[in-house]
């Protein structure tokens, strides 16, 4: 299993990712 901290915006991310870390990664690129 990918370790959530390392989640860099794969496909499956947002299944294995807490949602702000999603949240995160959206803001620094959009």
């Amino acid at each position: 299993m990918v370790n959530p901290d390392a989640c860099t915006g794969c496909a499956s991310c947002a299944v294995i990712c807490p949602d702000s870390v999603i949240t995160v990664y959206r803001q620094k690129f959009e």
